[in-house]
């Protein structure tokens, strides 16, 4: 058995190292290279800018994956795509953005 975190993932801030830390082993190259890009765009224009909103995306990306039931999702939506037998439950997209989950939805 498994522990599951409780609450929400821990916010890795702007550190890069921490951001590309927290993500998924799959993602990290992409990071790596959006990163590289941004730090070159800074250096060409002088500014920060890029790797700030950079960085910012990417952080919540990061904190998205670490979320509990996000890997299930995330397989789950590319089995759907993919036009698998898969159960879908409709969302009522106000109550989501409430915070409440429909009783009717599976739970873990």
């Amino acid at each position: 058995m498994t522990a599951e975190p409780v609450g929400r993932p821990v916010d890795p801030g702007r550190d890069p190292a921490a951001i590309r830390d927290m993500l998924p082993p799959g993602d990290r190259a992409d990071f790596a290279r959006f990163y590289a890009e941004a730090l070159e765009a800074a250096r060409l224009t002088w500014s920060l800018q890029p790797v700030e909103e950079m960085l910012e995306q990417w952080r919540r990306i990061a904190i998205l994956s670490a979320s509990r039931g996000h890997a299930e999702a995330m397989e789950h939506g590319r089995r759907v795509l993919a036009g698998d037998d898969v159960p879908v439950y409709p969302a009522d997209l106000e109550a989501l953005g409430r915070g409440d989950v429909p009783a009717s939805w599976p739970t873990r």
